[in-house]
Parts: C-alpha cells; structure tokens; sequence
C-alpha cells in the first residue's frame, strides 16, 4: 500500500499522516526530500511505545523543498525541533503549529530561523537541563506574523527574555495560556506575565484570548490595550458524562471561588477609566461568582458610555457560567441596546439544574452517569 501511495508522492499537495512511529520509518523508507516536490501543507501525528527507549529517526518529509505548513503532534520530533528540520526549509515556514511540548530555549533558535512566518501556535515546557542555558537577547524579527497562540509552561526568566524580544508589528492576534507547572518556578506568579511586554510592543492585536494561571494586576495591565476588539477570557470546559462538568481543581460545593477573570473591570464608571474602549465582542468562560447583575451592570454600563460617544458599540457577549441563572437580563440588554439603535447578541449558558463538579480525582470521573462500578 505504501508503495502504491508513494508513487503518487511528486503530486502531494497537501497531506494528514496520522500514525505509529514505526510504522512512519516504514513509509519513508528510502524516500528522499525532494519526492515531495509538490508537498505545501503537512499535518503529522506520530505516537509511540513509551517502552521504546530507541532514538526518533529524522523525519524527511519535514525537508520537502516547497514546504510551507506544518501541524505537528509528535513528541520525539517538537521537542529539539531545531534539529529536524535544515536551511532553507525554515526560511519557507510561513505556518507552525506545534501541538506536542518545545523546551523554551529552542523556541528562540526556531523562530530566529523563521523570518516569514504569519501563523504560529506553541506548547513550551522548561528545559530539563539542571543549569538554564543562556537565551540571547537579541531581537526576533518576525514582520510577517500576525497570529501567535502559546501555552507557556517555560522559565519565567527565559519567557520574559524571549517575549521581549519579539519584534511583530503586523501581530494581530495573540493568544496566551500561563501554566507553572514547576514549584521552583511558582514564586513568579506574582510577578508580571512574560507576554505583557510582547502585548505592549505590537500595537495592532485587536484579538485578544488570556487564560491560565494571571494575577489581578496581569489582567488590569492587558485591558490598558486600547487597540482590542474581541476579547476572550479562559476557555470552554469538556461536559462528560452528560450533566456534569469536567473541572480540573479540587471544588467545595459549599464554595464559590472567585473568578479568575472579573468581568466587572469593564464597566464604564462615571471616574473615567476607560477599559477597551474598541470592545465589540467579549466571550468568557468557567465563571462562578460574577452574578447576572453584575453582568447586566457591565452592559449598561458600556451602552451608557457609547451613547455619551466615549467608546464603540458592544455587539457581541458570550458567557459560560458554572452556576445556575440568577436572573433573566436578555430582555433588559435588548431594551437598552434599541433606545441607542444598536444590537447587542447575548449568548448566555449557565449550568444545568441538578448539575455536579467532577473533579479528576473522583471515582466517578470519566463514568456516564448509567455506569456501575
């Protein structure tokens, strides 16, 4: 069969190879870079045996000659990425996602070789190196990127350096997940997101998404950006078994936590602090203790404010709350909106009557709710 499908390998445009490792060094066998002379976009997921302490062989369809795109979900390959890949290849990327880990201080090696890339999606992990190796601080140039997403779970120290250096003026969408999953790095919490140099640097991010592990002061910092217009706070959670929420920390039901993210900071108050003032859509997830009032008081208070002509026209909110509805505001959002000739489309969901947190730990996470144990 591969023989078969590789004799078509000089016509392939664009390809998803989803597989075992092995039975990948099967496929490539004695191919060559330049058999896919064709080939624009590959998405590659590759597993395999955690019992197979053998050395990754070096992927060589990543070295096709007019290679533009790559999507890659393959442990052995992400994690030294500078090192399977050769020139001029990187010089051609113009799209990378990079769904399996990269240690922190090549991501700065691999975006230093990629000057043309417009679309960049990152997981980092710190190095496992004892002694941090040196990142230099030199600029990145990256003029043609206009979407970055990444998962940060690097060094602080390393993040910040590389976030600093940056330099994307045609960046208009970032988005940023902070995770710190190691306890000598946990004492950089309370210090500022790496990004937030990155985020004042590129004046041209209308797209904004935050999720993770911020501080207060980390939130405030990012709704300074006058330029934003879609603002997105945290992301959906995974409902299954069917009627309960699959939640990752320990949950009191007696308890609500507060909200990572207090929606109640874009109100538009009477002392003039005006947050996002380009606002036109807004989508948050996983809140609990922000109540409906509130919400209907950030609404208004933003109408109120773009009839005064101080900012533009909210048109979009999208909630997803952990918690029963508290009180119906879609008629009062709707009033409000039409007495200053503008539409406001209110997508709330609230949790199910009778729903439950799951937390992992339970013996009845993953279990639909007709199981037996």
């Amino acid at each position: 069969m591969f023989n078969i499908l590789l004799s078509f390998a000089d016509r392939w445009s664009d390809v998803d190879l989803s597989m075992p490792e092995d039975i990948y060094t099967q496929l490539q066998g004695n191919t060559q870079p330049t058999t896919f002379s064709s080939l624009k976009s590959l998405k590659l997921d590759l597993h395999r045996n955690f019992h197979n302490n053998l050395q990754s062989p070096p992927i060589r369809i990543l070295d096709a000659p007019g290679l533009c795109s790559i999507t890659i979900s393959a442990i052995q390959t992400t994690y030294d990425m500078i090192g399977k890949l050769v020139q001029p290849v990187w010089n051609r990327l113009m799209h990378i996602t990079l769904a399996s880990a990269i240690i922190d201080t090549y991501l700065v090696c691999l975006l230093r070789r990629c000057p043309n890339l417009v679309f960049g999606n990152f997981m980092i992990i710190p190095s496992p190196w004892p002694v941090q190796p040196i990142v230099d601080q030199e600029d990145i140039l990256l003029p043609c990127l206009e979407s970055l997403s990444v998962s940060d779970s690097g060094v602080y120290k390393t993040m910040s350096i590389i976030f600093n250096a940056i330099k994307a003026p045609a960046l208009t969408k970032l988005s940023y997940q902070r995770t710190v999953f190691s306890h000598s790095d946990s004492s950089t919490i309370s210090l500022p997101a790496p990004m937030i140099p990155l985020l004042s640097n590129s004046t041209l991010i209308s797209h904004l998404i935050l999720d993770g592990q911020l501080s207060s002061q980390d939130i405030q910092e990012c709704l300074r950006e006058e330029q934003v217009t879609h603002l997105v706070f945290g992301s959906p959670l995974r409902t299954d078994p069917p009627g309960c929420i699959t939640y990752p920390l320990l949950v009191d039901q007696g308890r609500v936590c507060p909200d990572v993210f207090d929606l109640k900071l874009l109100s538009i108050g009477s002392p003039a602090v005006t947050r996002l003032p380009r606002l036109e859509s807004l989508e948050a997830y996983n809140l609990a203790s922000l109540r409906d009032e509130d919400l209907l008081n950030m609404i208004r208070s933003r109408i109120n404010a773009f009839r005064r002509r101080e900012i533009v026209a909210l048109k979009s909110v999208k909630i997803y709350f952990r918690r029963p509805m508290q009180k119906y505001i879609a008629e009062e959002v709707s009033r409000l909106a039409k007495e200053v000739g503008v539409e406001v489309k209110l997508d709330l969901t609230y949790a199910p009557a009778g729903f439950k947190f799951l937390d992992r730990l339970s013996p009845s996470f993953e279990l639909a709710l007709n199981d037996s144990l």
